[in-house]
């Protein structure tokens, strides 16, 4: 978070952030919102979830389909075709 802040002030233009690693269950997303509001950005709808590091099978790398990946992706061309 603080990375983001930081180059919102250096760049000095609109941006938005894609947060990652999230646990939406926890007080610490909840700040991370709040300081994002705070700072005057926007964030995309969507956010990357924490998970928990799981070895996969040999010869798979499915991403869980709760990952937040294709949400993100969909809201980023999404914005991109107006």
């Amino acid at each position: 978070m603080t990375r983001a802040l930081e180059t919102a002030e250096a760049v000095d233009k609109p941006m938005t952030v894609l947060v990652t690693r999230v646990d939406d269950r926890t007080v610490e997303w909840r700040q991370c919102e709040k300081r994002i509001k705070e700072a005057g950005l926007s964030r995309l709808d969507s956010y990357i979830k924490a998970r928990e590091s799981i070895k996969r099978a040999i010869g798979t790398n499915a991403i869980p389909a709760d990952s937040g990946y294709k949400e993100a992706v969909d809201e980023v061309m999404a914005a991109f075709r107006q």
